[in-house]
């Protein structure tokens, strides 16, 4: 018996260091996960505290660059005001006040809509005025008298304003006349207009139904004081459009501005809208609402 157990405990020396070294691998395993939850705390805080330290240091002698400001956003637009009567204002007078072209065309769009200034907060009511705009204005705006013309005006909108069926045609209003209508606030009135503009003008009352935030109980409001004039509307020249101007419309998307003109290209010009329907240019249901603004001459 004796000798059994000492043949099988006894370690030859191979045995021996082989036994030493797999023993030392298990202890290591062991002890890493504690060495390595302790290890990352302390040098990282030393190395954070350093990093800073060195960093406030190179920043002072100005050996690098102070972190950059973070970008806020849109930039303020600064004007240069001077005393100016808005009823004489034209889109040059605007810009040389310092507001950018595009602002300053809507602003002399504006004031020949309304044909005069008769308050000086009319003017917070062209879109992008209200916020940064007018608050420099104010002080420097000046109203000239009521002249002849003027108190003509002021006699219609009386008759106007008693008489609250008078319809308000969508094709040719602003924003101020929009608001006249009972359910149309100023946020409206803009994407009303917004989406005429880009639609090239109304030729149905239910294409409102198309603007966010319009519903059918809006709609049906609205639909007393309002009058559409499809006379106005402006119309494509399909057969001499480029797919930029085509895809421009909002009823025309961009893989069928290419496709027309693709067709236009090898085909030649377009008669009708059943040309575009039947060469599958264009669904048959998108056909009726986009007949009223397309021209084939």
């Amino acid at each position: 018996m004796r000798r059994i157990l000492t043949e099988y405990f006894t370690f030859n020396k191979r045995e021996r260091n082989a036994v030493l070294v797999l023993s030392a691998l298990l202890i290591a395993v062991l002890l890493f996960p504690s060495f390595r939850r302790e290890s990352p705390i302390r040098h990282t805080v030393q190395d954070s505290t350093f990093f800073a330290d060195a960093t406030a240091f190179f920043e002072q002698e100005q050996l690098i660059s102070p972190k950059p400001k973070s970008y806020s956003g849109k930039s303020k637009i600064t004007l240069n005001p001077i005393l100016f009567c808005p009823d004489t204002m034209d889109t040059n007078d605007w810009m040389a006040l310092g507001l950018p072209e595009k602002m300053a065309t809507r602003a002399a769009k504006y004031i020949t809509a309304v044909k005069h200034i008769y308050d000086k907060t009319q003017l917070s009511k062209i879109y992008g005025f209200e916020e940064e705009i007018y608050p420099q204005l104010e002080d420097y705006i000046v109203i000239s008298p009521k002249s002849d013309n003027y108190k003509k005006w002021e006699r219609k909108e009386t008759v106007y304003d008693q008489k609250s069926s008078a319809p308000i045609d969508l094709n040719v209003s602003d924003t101020t006349q929009l608001m006249e209508i009972r359910g149309i606030g100023p946020s409206f009135a803009r994407r009303i207009c917004k989406y005429r503009d880009r639609l090239g003008g109304f030729h149905s009352s239910d294409q409102l139904l198309e603007i966010y935030g319009v519903d059918s109980a809006l709609l049906k409001e609205v639909l007393m004081r309002i009058q559409i004039n499809s006379d106005v509307v402006e119309k494509i020249h399909i057969n001499f459009s480029t797919v930029e101007e085509l895809a421009a419309h909002p009823y025309i998307t961009w893989p069928e501005a290419k496709a027309i003109i693709a067709f236009l290209d090898k085909h030649g010009m377009f008669h009708s809208c059943y040309d575009l329907v039947k060469n599958g240019l264009i669904p048959a249901e998108k056909a009726e609402k986009l007949c009223p603004y397309i021209s084939f001459n």
